[in-house]
């Protein structure tokens, strides 16, 4: 017996939840600010989900000292959201705001 979702011919279909506990939100700027540390990673590949509220957000991931994003990084567009793959090593993500002060959403996906 599977505990995911069935299709229509009942087959299980595996979905991703949002990790108990990983959701984070931090409020952004058109400046870097500091890099908000992901809830226990793991040391395989995962998937995070990044979210922008209320304004677009460019977003870069790495160890604790990863650089701020630029316009040629990855985009998150106001009410959208993407899931991406973390790379294994990658610890922590910095957020910069394209405009204004929207709010940057991440989550670890299981």
């Amino acid at each position: 017996m599977s505990v995911f979702p069935v299709d229509k011919s009942g087959n299980p279909v595996p979905v991703m939840g949002v990790r108990y506990g990983s959701s984070q939100n931090q409020s952004q700027t058109t400046t870097a600010g500091t890099a908000l540390a992901l809830a226990t990673p793991s040391k395989f590949v995962q998937v995070i989900r990044v979210m922008a509220l209320d304004g677009d957000i460019y977003f870069r991931t790495g160890d604790s000292a990863v650089a701020a994003p630029t316009a040629a990084d990855a985009a998150v567009l106001s009410g959208g959201w993407g899931d991406y793959p973390l790379p294994v090593g990658h610890t922590h993500i910095r957020f910069v705001a394209r405009a204004g002060t929207p709010i940057a959403r991440v989550e670890l996906l299981d």
